[in-house]
């Protein structure tokens, strides 16, 4: 919901000085304002270069396959 906003402000930077998402969502999933989607497909973490380094060439794959196939 659009309260993560003002959570994100009134949520203190952990130990290595950044904002974990995690620490947000948990805030406001006990105040019962978390939607979740259960879906099928793949899931990248792009949190890092190597996560978004392979989700790029992952997808990127894909789509040229999809391409061939055509």
């Amino acid at each position: 919901t659009p309260d993560i906003f003002d959570t994100i402000r009134n949520t203190p930077p952990s130990k290595n000085g950044e904002i974990q998402i995690a620490d947000v969502q948990l805030k406001l999933a006990k105040q019962g304002k978390v939607l979740g989607y259960k879906f099928k497909g793949k899931r990248f973490d792009c949190g890092s270069i190597d996560g978004y380094i392979n989700a790029t060439n992952i997808t990127y794959a894909l789509e040229k396959t999809k391409e061939a196939a055509l």
